[in-house]
């Protein structure tokens, strides 16, 4: 599957370290709803709508994805997406301790 290659600006403030901006690149495949799929800080990530108009985000090129790679981070993606709209119930959890 064809996947757009993009480089953009993450900015983030770990506990104690203060602010760091740095760039993440995403292969992006735009029939899958916009699925960016990257490496942050040693873990991957995948997440839906990613927006490619963003004024911090340059494309690179193309390149073709296995499907095997998109069908794990779809999975990844939309496991992350249920979780996240389960929110108010692990908070409820978390907070009654």
């Amino acid at each position: 599957m064809k996947a757009l290659v993009v480089k953009a600006k993450v900015s983030v403030t770990p506990m104690g370290l203060g602010h760091r901006t740095s760039y993440v690149r995403y292969l992006v495949i735009k029939e899958r709803d916009n699925l960016a799929i990257g490496i942050f800080d040693g873990a991957i990530v995948a997440f839906f709508d990613f927006f490619l108009d963003r004024g911090d985000c340059v494309a690179l090129g193309e390149v073709e994805v296995p499907n095997e790679l998109v069908e794990k981070a779809t999975a990844l993606a939309v496991a992350k997406k249920n979780m996240q709209e389960s929110i108010d119930i692990f908070e409820k959890i978390i907070e009654s301790m």
